[in-house]
């Protein structure tokens, strides 16, 4: 599938939002939000294989996560 040639996005867009996740279960939420902004801003294209046989995308989840954190 062509999502897959984008690979560099995906994977950097995926980490982001990996270290976003980390930060939020560190009690981070500064950090957390900073990650969370990053992908959804600049990382917004980029989307991650699920095994089950689909593709998300980490900045939809990125911003329901950072509305999460605002309601803390």
């Amino acid at each position: 599938e062509k999502t897959f040639s984008y690979w560099a996005l995906n994977d950097v867009g995926t980490a982001l939002f990996i270290q976003g996740e980390a930060y939020r279960n560190a009690g981070k939420k500064k950090e957390a939000a900073e990650s969370y902004k990053k992908v959804i801003n600049e990382y917004f294209y980029a989307q991650c294989w699920d095994p089950a046989g689909w593709f998300w995308k980490p900045a939809e989840v990125a911003q329901q996560k950072l509305s999460e954190l605002d309601n803390v």
